[in-house]
């Protein structure tokens, strides 16, 4: 336990932003500012709760429950952002939970994370570790993205940003079919449809990668051949997350290094499989080399006093789509792993008219889940899209297999 405590609060030294409070500026009209708590006083709060073996699962899947301890609320203004939970039989059964608000986290984040844990705990208990190099913090990283938009390529990157949102609007157009009773703009509660996906197999994966088709471009893809089965209109696009690590150093930067982007599609050309691909990938490939600035653009219209426009461009319902490779378990110590868990869905409340839809590969297959406001699609909608994913899987795999 001591060991797993120093590896923790060792962490928080490490990186800052995992030591950040957000209080809320009273110059500012109440706008949080982070405020980087000392190095001496940081810890990452862990709690542990030791139980019989026979109630250890009843207690994990409570800790992924909507009142469980990967749902609380954190204290953004007090801080940390962060908080751990070791269920322990006392003995050799132990589940380790990491939370982290994602004001301060990300994907790319929680490999980092897993993998340091793993240094740090090791040297706690005086084993052999490897080096843990230097951490390019995340204030590093935000001073970066600001000069890179103060110079003048990024001053006309920012205006051609902004010239696209007023081109295309802030979202791209999610055409989805009307139904009586129900209203795309709707927010309010929501609710979950899930399903599995089948392997693609080492052969089909293999043929896959001498195209140059990554397993994020693929089920982008695979979520637009589903798509256009149900689309109404001939163009339709989603929402995507796009890493910001693309300025020199910040591989080893915890934080939201997120940035917003759009990919669309034709309709038409979704029917064939390589044109969906090919226009997949080349979007892909363009957000890697030019990323446009969406997030600064919209920043600047604010500033700007510009927040009426900035409201109306993005009061349309859209699609947030992201994909997640299957993690496999990170060596952690001698007879400990570390093993992914994710929250279980649950009803929740958007307060945007989103639809949200995720997927997740691996060797053994995968999972599709959507996340709908109710008043906003009827059920059965949703379903339908859920099943074109698993068999747009099956057809794309088969296309990709023959190759």
């Amino acid at each position: 336990m001591p060991a797993l405590r120093s590896a923790l609060d060792a962490l928080t030294v490490r990186h800052d932003i995992l030591a950040t409070r957000y209080p809320a500026d009273r110059n500012q009209d109440g706008a949080a500012i982070g405020v980087v708590s000392s190095t001496a006083g940081r810890r990452w709060p862990l709690e542990v709760r030791t139980l019989p073996a026979e109630r250890q699962d009843a207690e994990i899947e409570a800790t992924r429950g909507e009142l469980g301890f990967g749902r609380l609320p954190f204290d953004l203004e007090q801080g940390p952002p962060v908080r751990a939970l070791l269920v322990t039989d006392g003995g050799s059964e132990h589940v380790l939970a990491l939370a982290v608000d994602h004001l301060a986290f990300d994907e790319v984040s929680a490999e980092i994370l897993a993998t340091e844990l793993a240094v740090l705990y090791a040297r706690a208990r005086g084993l052999a570790a490897p080096a843990l190099g230097p951490v390019t913090q995340y204030q590093e990283y935000a001073r970066m993205q600001t000069e890179q938009y103060r110079a003048p390529e990024g001053r006309a990157a920012v205006a051609r940003a902004v010239g696209q949102l007023y081109d295309r609007g802030f979202r791209p157009p999610l055409p989805l079919p009307a139904h009586p009773g129900h209203d795309p703009l709707a927010t309010g509660r929501t609710a979950a449809v899930g399903r599995a996906l089948p392997p693609l197999g080492p052969a089909v994966e293999a043929r896959l990668a001498a195209l140059g088709i990554t397993p994020a471009c693929f089920f982008l893809g695979v979520l637009a051949r589903a798509v256009s089965s149900v689309a109404d209109g001939e163009r339709f696009g989603f929402q995507i997350s796009q890493s910001g690590r693309h300025l020199p150093g910040t591989d080893t930067t915890v934080g939201c290094l997120t940035e917003l982007a759009f990919v669309e599609f034709e309709r038409a050309r979704c029917a064939d499989p390589g044109e969906l691909l090919e226009d997949a990938r080349r979007q892909l490939v363009r957000l890697v080399t030019d990323p446009p600035p969406l997030a600064a653009a919209l920043e600047q219209l604010r500033a700007e006093g510009r927040r009426a426009e900035v409201a109306r461009l993005r009061n349309r319902p859209y699609l947030l789509y992201h994909h997640r490779q299957h993690t496999p378990a990170v060596p952690f110590a001698p007879g400990l792993r570390l093993t992914p868990l994710h929250p279980t869905p649950r009803p929740g409340i958007s307060r945007e008219p989103r639809l949200n839809v995720a997927t997740r590969s691996g060797p053994d297959g995968g999972e599709v889940l959507l996340e709908y406001v109710e008043d906003a699609y009827p059920r059965d909608l949703v379903t339908s899209i859920a099943e074109a994913v698993a068999g747009a899987v099956a057809e794309l795999g088969a296309w990709a297999g023959s190759r």
